[in-house]
């Protein structure tokens, strides 16, 4: 609304507090609902046509509200468009989780493996059910197992759901305390979306024309990128690229001289806005992260100087592993790299990244605690104040419990063999949010190990059991995802606790349309088939890297607790290095560029050089006060185009798909 920052002064304390807003009400309740009702199907639409759902509907719907508003006579606060932005653009449920389960579980790839007969019923109905020929979700085998007397499927998934998301909320509340209070780390893309929200509410003209110039030329590249190639394949069954998605791929141009270097550009816009916020250092330090591993790392390893632990050589190219052949694209010799070497090397590296600094600077940790447990302790505060001992701690222990009962429950043979599980499980979290809160905080890019080390331990532990690689664990749980959140509502000073609120009120509603929308596209066609490729091509390399790992085992090098201790050691020592020397180039940034591969951070170079350039022409000042709203411009008209494309590629479908 364009509404000036204030603050509350307690004259008893002398603590320094912003006035926080709530932003939950009708408007923003609307608004949200709208973006359930009208772009899940185009979420669920894209994901089975192109393997992924990421469709930027929350801009598109920040913007519609905040247009519809004025013409009503009134205006859009902050902490309203807060919330717009962040739940509009938060995960919406829809349910392909469960066909994929229930396609794996007859597939031809689970059956190859001998996997297949031995898939609990609580994590796919069982074959006798005849889920994939009736099509549907009205089947009593989706809501508990009658042979069993277990939770079914969707039941399970509803537990899941609720223990989680306290334990995000807890864990995101707890990190606020180190990240956001004690340590103030910048947090470079929240800071874009936050200052965009500002200027789409405010009521400066000027930033609202960069924002406005900005957009369209992120509309026109999203049109070409993405929106022609959906409307053609629409309107004539083809698709039409002119620009590859996501990325060029050069990788095949090198591969002769260099076996196994990934090289590749991105061509979403999102990485250019990203290098027009983040500092040159932090890009300079993941680029070289990224192509001292993916580049010249795998091609190192990709030759006979490198045997450590790794498959023989390939017979049929001399000189190669074994796990590279001549051809492999980005995607394929991505998974097979990270398979075959560097996922122990990257967890190393993690942890690394989230444990350093706690190593060398441990007042850290003290100085959080002191804020959750007296938060008046501290002289100023930057976020509203939530109790720790009544909100914080009963929210973790509660997802903590329940997780690890859950967990129990599902697989007591492996918690009888392995119990040494448990103490790691509840520590985990704890560690991969204070590893993707540090990441995302200084560089705005996160990698964290959740979903590997999981797997690592089950592949260690020797249990000889399948049901355990599909037993939901709180050891994926980080609450970094939610820190997201809180920074842009600590920037719109819109209330916390308003936030939480909100995203519990409306996750029924949004898990009830996304169940009756999967089942309406289920109907039309089975999942995956022909009609939706992005499903037929990704749910195949999904259910080989599954089943690879669940037969791990005959596989050599795959878990190597060397490597991950080196890793962990080089990573610590590294750190301690260049924070010693107050090097521009973190180890944060190095350690993001490791876990980033080429494509994707080259775009980022390119976008840091031309802020350098823009920077030089028009003068510091200037590009400091509207970067922001510049790099948020290309988002959003990206955004709007992406929307609107596949929007407009659904209805066209839907009409030439009618029987008359």
């Amino acid at each position: 609304m364009g509404e000036k920052s204030s603050v509350e002064v307690s004259e008893a304390t002398e603590i320094v507090v912003p006035t926080f807003r709530s932003g939950l009400n009708r408007t923003s309740v609307l608004a949200i609902l709208y973006a359930i009702v009208v772009f899940i199907p185009a979420l669920i639409y894209l994901n089975l046509m192109t393997g992924t759902g990421s469709v930027p509907v929350a801009w598109f719907t920040l913007l519609l509200w905040v247009e519809l508003a004025k013409i009503s006579g009134r205006k859009v606060t902050r902490q309203e468009a807060c919330m717009i932005l962040i739940l509009t653009g938060a995960e919406m449920v829809f349910p392909l989780g469960h066909i994929y389960n229930a396609w794996y579980r007859e597939s031809p790839i689970a059956h190859l493996f001998g996997i297949a007969p031995y898939i609990p019923n609580w994590a796919a109905p069982p074959p006798e059910a005849k889920i994939l020929e009736l099509r549907t979700f009205f089947h009593p085998a989706w809501f508990w197992d009658s042979v069993n007397n277990m939770p079914g499927p969707i039941t399970l998934s509803i537990m899941t759901t609720i223990i989680w998301g306290l334990l995000y909320f807890g864990l995101a509340l707890w990190a606020r305390e180190i990240f956001m209070e004690a340590e103030r780390l910048p947090f470079p893309l929240e800071q874009m979306s936050g200052i965009t929200i500002t200027t789409l509410t405010g009521e400066k003209k000027k930033p609202l024309y960069f924002l406005a110039v900005a957009a369209v030329i992120g509309f026109a590249w999203g049109f070409i990128v993405y929106s022609f190639p959906f409307i053609m394949e629409a309107l004539t069954g083809r698709r039409i690229t002119l620009i590859p998605v996501p990325w060029y791929d050069f990788s095949p141009y090198v591969e002769r001289a260099m076996p196994g270097a990934i090289l590749g550009l991105a061509t979403d816009i999102g990485p250019i806005s990203s290098g027009f916020i983040l500092p040159f250092p932090t890009i300079l330090g993941i680029f070289i992260g990224s192509y001292a591993t993916w580049f010249f790392g795998n091609w190192i390893l990709n030759s006979n100087w490198v045997a450590w632990g790794l498959p023989d050589t390939n017979p049929d190219v001399p000189g190669v592993q074994s796990w590279w052949e001549p051809g492999m694209n980005i995607h394929m010799m991505w998974q097979r790299a990270i398979l075959y070497f560097w996922m122990t090397t990257l967890v190393g590296v993690s942890l690394a990244v989230g444990l350093a600094p706690i190593i060398r600077h441990p007042q850290i940790i003290s100085r959080a605690l002191t804020l959750m447990l007296k938060p008046r302790a501290a002289k100023k505060r930057y976020t509203d104040p939530i109790s720790f001992s009544k909100v914080t701690l009963p929210m973790i222990l509660v997802g903590i419990v329940g997780g690890v009962a859950l967990f129990i429950y599902l697989v007591p043979n492996f918690v009888a063999m392995a119990a040494w599980i448990i103490p790691i499980m509840v520590a985990l979290p704890f560690i991969t949010t204070l590893i993707g809160g540090r990441m995302r905080g200084e560089t705005g890019v996160v990698y964290t190990p959740q979903g590997i080390i999981d797997n690592l331990l089950y592949y260690a532990s020797g249990y000889p059991g399948v049901d355990i690689w599909f037993a939901p664990n709180i050891m994926t749980a980080t609450g970094h995802g939610r820190l997201q959140w809180f920074k842009i509502a600590e920037i719109t000073e819109t209330k916390t606790s308003s936030l939480i609120a909100a995203y519990w009120l409306l996750l029924p509603v949004a898990m009830i349309i996304g169940y009756l929308y999967v089942q309406l596209f289920w109907w039309l066609a089975p999942i995956p088939s022909g009609r939706y490729p992005g499903a037929a091509i990704y749910w195949d390399i999904s259910a080989t890297m599954r089943s690879l790992w669940i037969k791990g085992r005959e596989l050599p090098g795959l878990f190597a607790i060397d490597r991950l201790f080196i890793s962990f050691v080089i990573g610590t020592v590294l750190y301690m290095i260049l924070d010693y020397l107050h090097s521009p180039i973190s180890f944060i940034a190095l350690g993001a560029g490791m876990s980033s591969i080429t494509p994707g951070v080259t775009t980022w170079l390119i976008g840091g050089i031309i802020a350098q350039i823009i920077k030089r022409r028009v003068g510091k000042e200037w590009w400091d006060e509207y970067k922001m709203v510049l790099a948020g411009g290309l988002v959003v008209g990206e955004g709007l185009a992406v929307t609107l494309a596949v929007s407009v590629s659904l209805i066209l479908a839907s009409i030439w798909g009618m029987p008359y």
